[in-house]
């Protein structure tokens, strides 16, 4: 881009947007962020020069602009790469109640064929919606986009001016109604008149700050204490009389809570109405730090919590382990013999008499079914005989192949030796007069 152009802009920024305001600046708080240039129209200098000169601009119209610098400090310290980085709207919302703004203003350079699109979206925090936008057409060139950007400003600011001349008709209509002297009847619907008027004015939030309070105050004045309004005044009054505290903390980034609830990391802004607010800072690896504040109406303030950092941990010495518990010899480990193996004749044994046994409850089964059979035979049921005679069967071969198994198998159990196969083991050693070996064979059968 040409050096001349640029400093032309320069120059009609100072002349233009730069000089010096009028003292609206009692208007809701809003935070700008850099303009994205999607068309990459203009360089950033540049744009950062549009920036300040729409900040000017907002000023002038009534809004209170948190300063460039200090989005950018803040930008900073949440370690982002740079203003780039917080384009996105949620980076925005984030950042512009951190600054204790109550809107955020976000806008972008579109390229669209031989044109230029600038848009500007101003965020209400507190409705947590979209407030107002503007979009103006142009050529892309920096005197035609700095045009629109005044335009712009002038369509974002209009909102305010309308409610400045309302508020000023509503304290104008006001004064008329304090000064008729008129019937009880009618002073009460003086007051009725005059508190709309009033509260429409204090719960105005595009009303410079100054008004709604001396709206509120002659209202106070005028009227007396026991009138149905007179404490919805003096709170709204509280309200509005809040003080901003700049609070930080050493190390920085802790987690900041007033009154328990968490609001954000240091340093940030708040407002807080008038009296005693408990303050705690939090960081991993720190002792928690508490501190009450007083605030008093219209006065800001600081304050800076310190955070003591954690003594290491005691080393954590090693639990002694114990060596497992060796179980106790029985009896045929302590005579230093392995555990006797089964015998197949005990094993057999073991098998035909069980076997046995329960043939021998078939039998008995047989038995019992058979007599049932037989008795209903007796009483004329003819086919009850061969169910009987089933059953008899039944009865014998249980009964004889049981008792043959059960006394083959006690038979095969009574002939299993008690100790296991022979065991030999052979040994050769010299023979006592040393001329000669001698074998032995030991063991056992």
């Amino acid at each position: 881009m040409p050096r001349t152009r640029t400093l032309g802009l320069v120059c009609a920024l100072l002349s233009l947007g730069l000089a010096p305001a009028p003292a609206l600046a009692r208007g809701p708080i809003v935070a700008l962020f850099g303009m994205e240039d999607r068309g990459e129209v203009l360089e950033q200098a540049v744009r950062d020069n549009l920036i300040e000169y729409l900040a000017a601009r907002l000023t002038e119209g009534g809004f209170q602009v948190v300063p460039l610098d200090q989005v950018r400090e803040r930008i900073r310290s949440l370690r982002l790469e740079s203003v780039k980085a917080c384009y996105d709207q949620n980076c925005q919302i984030e950042l512009g109640r951190e600054l204790a703004a109550q809107k955020t203003l976000a806008t972008k350079i579109l390229r669209i064929g031989k044109s230029c699109q600038v848009t500007a979206v101003l965020y209400d925090l507190k409705l947590a919606a979209t407030e107002s936008a503007a979009t103006e057409e142009a050529v892309c060139e920096i005197d035609p986009l700095m045009e629109a950007v005044k335009k712009i400003a002038t369509r974002l600011c209009a909102p305010l001016a309308a409610a400045e001349l309302k508020a000023d008709e509503g304290l104008a209509e006001f004064e008329e109604l304090a000064k008729k002297v008129a019937s009880e009847r009618a002073a009460k619907k003086r007051m009725e008149q005059a508190w709309q008027l009033v509260a429409g004015i204090a719960k105005d939030d595009q009303v410079q700050k100054a008004k709604r309070v001396e709206a509120l105050q002659k209202f106070l004045a005028a009227f007396p204490k026991d009138g149905p309004y007179y404490a919805e005044a003096e709170r709204l009054l509280r309200e509005l009389a809040s003080s901003a505290l700049l609070i930080k903390t050493n190390p920085d980034g802790a987690e900041i809570r007033v009154a328990g609830e968490l609001i954000g990391r240091a340093p940030l802004t708040r407002e807080f109405r008038p009296g005693q607010h408990e303050i705690s800072a939090s960081l991993a690896g720190h002792r928690e730090a508490r501190v009450t504040v007083s605030t008093e109406p219209e006065r800001n303030g600081e304050v800076i919590l310190t955070l003591e950092p954690l003594p290491p941990p005691p080393p954590i010495a090693p639990v002694p382990v114990p060596p497992p518990a060796e179980a106790a010899p029985g009896p045929e480990a302590a005579a230093g013999a392995p555990a006797r193996p089964m015998h197949p004749l005990e094993v057999w044994g073991h098998v035909s008499l069980w076997t046995g046994v329960a043939c021998l409850a078939l039998g008995g089964v047989g038995l019992g079914v058979g007599l049932g059979y037989s008795a209903d035979f007796e009483d004329g049921d003819l086919a009850a005989e061969d169910k009987a005679r089933s059953m008899t069967g039944l009865m014998w071969a249980g009964l004889a192949l049981g008792a043959v198994l059960t006394a083959t198998g006690g038979i095969l159990w009574g002939l299993a030796p008690d100790e296991p196969a022979a065991v030999v083991a052979p040994s050769l050693a010299p023979t006592a007069d040393g001329q000669g070996l001698g074998l032995s064979l030991g063991g056992r059968w």
